[in-house]
């Protein structure tokens, strides 16, 4: 039997099956995971809760607005805080800066420490021997003492092993323009401080932090996209927290807002949005991000990156539309 003969056999014997056409569903949302570290405490429970997501998720990278008022508190162990905060990250993961106007954090920096305006609309206090300043807006302290905070911030964090990306958030979404001045003076190129004070309603309705969300932020919805801002120190990209965070959005809502994204027919190419949570809240409200994480876990029509990756995305489309003008 002559090779020819073999093969025609060998093709009648084990006919073949007529195959379905596969085909990968194209990304259309790009997705960005957002943790805001508030500077106030690392707390097993919470730790354990993003330990947990992680496990979970190991493919979900994540953007940590991280505090450096971790290690401006009285009485800190430097050696376990940072052995702490990495156990909740991952080599994927982003670190940005996020500032909350802790005393000891302002004084470090070089600073008078201020109490008020406050996010709560009373001057900040002790409350139970706790440090104050959590709830001071940065926006209380002028232009050079912002600056001063935030490059105390980079460089203590720095030193501690955190390699900072060009990422910012502003504490409360309360970033004002001398804010975006400052921080893109420091070199800061990304804002994701918008929001749509909508998703604080229940939760925030009446305290002075709602009002100024909704002041700073009037055109920001849930739809919003990337847009640059000019500030006098140079072009900073917003990437709009679409979503908010845990605490103001339940698990349902962060999957209906993404759905409402993706159906959204006025959106061309990529879309952009945002979910998140707090550091300090992650036991209590991280099973609201695995409620939406596993909804999404299989949906091919997004792909979850950090912010910074997302921002690279978001140019090389802009930029390529532009070019195709």
């Amino acid at each position: 039997m002559n090779l020819r003969s073999l093969a025609l056999l060998l093709l009648l014997a084990c006919p073949l099956q007529a195959q379905e056409p596969t085909t990968q569903p194209t990304v259309e949302l790009i997705v960005t995971v957002s943790v805001d570290w508030e500077g106030r405490s690392l707390d097993a429970a919470n730790v354990a809760a993003m330990v947990d997501l992680r496990e979970r998720f190991p493919k979900v990278p994540y953007t940590h607005f991280l505090n450096a008022a971790y290690y401006t508190h009285a009485d800190v162990d430097a050696e376990v805080i940072g052995r702490e905060i990495r156990k909740t990250l991952l080599a994927s993961d982003e670190i940005g800066l996020h500032i909350h106007c802790w005393e000891s954090l302002m004084v470090a920096s070089g600073v008078t420490f201020r109490d008020q305006p406050t996010f709560w609309g009373r001057p900040a206090s002790r409350r139970g021997g706790r440090e104050p300043g959590h709830e001071v807006e940065l926006d209380a302290y002028d232009l050079e003492e912002i600056r001063k905070v935030t490059r105390f911030s980079k460089e203590k964090l720095k030193e501690q092993g955190f390699e900072l990306s060009k990422s910012f958030r502003c504490p409360g979404w309360c970033a004002s323009a001398k804010i975006l001045h400052a921080v893109r003076a420091e070199g800061f190129l990304i804002d994701s401080s918008a929001t749509d004070a909508a998703w604080h309603d229940q939760e925030l309705d009446g305290l002075p932090i709602h009002a100024r969300i909704r002041a700073l932020w009037p055109e920001i919805s849930p739809l919003s996209q990337p847009y640059p801002i000019e500030t006098t120190s140079g072009e900073i990209l917003e990437m709009p927290d679409t979503g908010a965070l845990a605490d103001y959005v339940t698990g349902e809502e962060m999957i209906a807002h993404l759905e409402t994204v993706l159906a959204a027919e006025k959106l061309n190419g990529l879309r952009f949005a945002h979910i998140g949570f707090h550091h300090e809240t992650a036991a209590r409200y991280g099973p609201r991000v695995r409620e939406c994480l596993e909804h999404f876990a299989d949906d091919g029509r997004i792909a979850f990156k950090t912010l910074e990756e997302a921002a690279r995305l978001f140019r090389a489309q802009k930029k390529t539309v532009e070019i195709g003008k």
